[in-house]
């Protein structure tokens, strides 16, 4: 692998753990606002 390889695979694998991350999020606020309506 070359070092672009490297820096082009890390900074898609950092992109995609951040969109879960944020996914995370978004989904427990959803979670926590059902909670309260019910």
């Amino acid at each position: 692998m070359s070092a672009a390889e490297v820096t082009t695979y890390i900074s898609l694998y950092h992109l995609s753990s951040y969109l879960l991350y944020q996914l995370n999020l978004h989904g427990l606020t959803m979670d926590k606002k059902y909670f309260i309506h019910s």
